[in-house]
């Protein structure tokens, strides 16, 4: 699958979470930003979302 990204995002991570990103990416064969997408898509799709702002 080939995605199109437009835009880049700079991160602050806490100590030891770059690494934990680069030990999982490594067991999952996805590159760091592979598995960063991944458990960020996981997360939203189990958060229920916020209703829409009725001003907006």
């Amino acid at each position: 699958m080939t995605r199109q990204f437009a835009e880049q995002f700079v991160l602050r991570m806490p100590d030891g979470l770059r690494d934990r990103i680069k030990v999982a990416a490594a067991t999952n064969r996805r590159s760091m930003n592979a598995e960063i997408l991944y458990h960020l898509e996981r997360a939203l799709d189990a958060t229920p979302a916020l209703p829409s702002d009725p001003e907006t």
